[in-house]
């Protein structure tokens, strides 16, 4: 079935009210990659070893990984809009700290809560433009373009900021992106295509994991297509906190000051952003399955030879340019075969799994990078990272053309 399907049908809210959404958009997502630069330039300063740089990084996706899912199911009873704002306040109290936090065990803690906050309010705004499109590749390509503005400019940004004015100054910036979140946050109105929420009081035991919300989440994996998204996403995501710990760390090795850094992942971030607004027309015309897998093949080996290019940058930006068009045109194709999957009631726990399983990849392999960077060093650290990540989407590949449940490359043009 086509991504833009009649069943799959835009919203029909206003502009105006969409409006708060794609504004949190930029904010809610580079938020992630302000902080993704920032925290390993800051252990670095501290004295930092490549396992625990990678030790720091994978404590971001460690609580994402197994709460997860209870963040969709508290989406789905308490609403997305309360769960925005209060962890964004929660993610505001806590980032001033991190300047205080010297001591590795410290600032390990510190980086296991704020990646818990930062996600449970991006599950609430994800959760949010999928009940106002119905899922729909087009306007969730549009809202993924938003969301890399941000993402775009934080880098810059947040490099820029380090440089001039060291350690308080980039967290003080992190902390004023935060509050931009928090305001537009409160703007967001309620579409009338979003389950209802009881207005009952909420009990502290609501807050509480409960084990049906993970049994739910995990039996979405029955279906089919969301049982390959699912494993696809396992792998793919494992781009971004290779490029948040070890490339940066390379590219600080060969020299490259902050800004250039800073500006190296934000050129993946524009055109992470471009991608998005042709996900709806590549969908049509193709197989969403074989887009997700082969797609993120090229991603991974793309980042897998950044050794290869000797700190030339103009070779490392035109990879960083290429990656980021095809990372960029493949989210939507996510998020939307996943909505398209499940009902309006459990598409936070739906985003929640998609999290959790984000968060799988996410946190082992900076950790796993780190032993192997420090057994053969940096570079045949990314090699044989990358080499072990598309064999694992190779097989997926396999078993997916052998299952029979996924149609051919293409898909039939409808008269």
């Amino acid at each position: 079935m086509s991504s833009d399907s009649p069943k799959n049908k835009p919203s029909q809210l206003p502009f105006r009210d969409l409006l708060p959404t794609y504004i949190c958009a930029p904010f809610g997502n580079g938020l992630f990659d302000a902080v993704l630069i920032i925290v390993p330039l800051y252990a670095l300063s501290l004295g930092a070893t490549p396992s625990q740089i990678g030790l720091i990084v994978g404590a971001r996706y460690a609580m994402p990984f197994f709460f997860g899912i209870h963040g969709g199911a508290l989406v789905d009873r308490l609403g997305a809009k309360r769960m925005s704002l209060i962890f964004g306040f929660i993610t505001l109290a806590l980032v001033p700290l991190y300047p205080l936090m010297v001591w590795f065990p410290a600032l390990l803690t510190l980086q296991l809560m704020v990646g818990m906050t930062t996600s449970f309010s991006w599950i609430g705004i994800q959760t949010t433009i999928i009940h106002q499109t119905g899922g729909n590749t087009t306007f969730l390509g549009r809202f993924t373009f938003c969301q890399q503005i941000g993402a775009t400019l934080a880098p810059i940004l947040s490099g820029a900021v380090w440089d001039l004015t060291g350690v308080w100054g980039a967290f003080m910036f992190i902390a004023g992106w935060t509050v931009c979140f928090i305001i537009a946050a409160s703007f967001i109105r309620t579409p009338d295509a979003a389950p209802t929420v009881s207005s009952q009081k909420t009990h502290w035991r609501d807050l509480l994991p409960r084990p049906s919300d993970y049994w739910s989440a995990f039996a979405l994996m029955a279906i089919p297509a969301v049982a390959l998204a699912m494993a696809v996403t396992v792998v793919r995501h494992t781009t971004t906190p290779i490029q948040a710990s070890f490339y940066v760390v390379y590219l600080d090795q060969l020299g490259m000051p902050g800004t250039i850094i800073g500006a190296m992942i934000a050129l993946v971030e524009i055109t992470n952003g471009i991608g998005p607004l042709f996900a709806g027309y590549i969908s049509r015309r193709f197989s969403s399955h074989w887009l997700l897998i082969g797609f993120s093949i090229i991603s991974i080996f793309l980042i897998s030879i950044t050794p290869l290019l000797g700190g030339t940058i103009v070779l490392l930006g035109t990879i960083q340019i290429i990656r980021g068009l095809i990372q960029g045109s493949i989210q939507p194709i996510f998020m939307s075969t996943i909505a398209q999957a499940v009902s309006a009631d459990i598409q936070g726990r739906s985003v929640g799994l998609r999290t959790t399983m984000n968060r799988l990849g996410a946190l082992s392999v900076p950790i796993a990078m780190g032993y192997a960077v420090e057994a053969f060093g940096i570079e045949k650290g990314f090699y044989y990272t990358g080499a072990f990540l598309i064999f694992l989407l190779v097989i997926i590949g396999v078993v997916a053309y052998r299952s029979r449940l996924f149609g051919p490359l293409r898909n039939v043009q409808e008269p």
